[in-house]
């Protein structure tokens, strides 16, 4: 709950075919506030 980093990976064993940039995975700055219950969490990621 609170305030957490999100970042994102392929999933494990997935070679994934295009890189996920530095700015998505170990350099996040993308920050989502969690709340008790369900939560939908919408990103507007860009390819470049």
């Amino acid at each position: 709950m609170g305030s957490n980093t999100v970042s994102f990976e392929w999933p494990m064993g997935e070679p994934g075919t295009v890189p996920i940039p530095a700015k998505y995975n170990a350099n996040s700055t993308l920050k989502v506030d969690v709340k008790p219950g369900k939560n939908t969490l919408d990103f507007a990621l860009e390819s470049k």
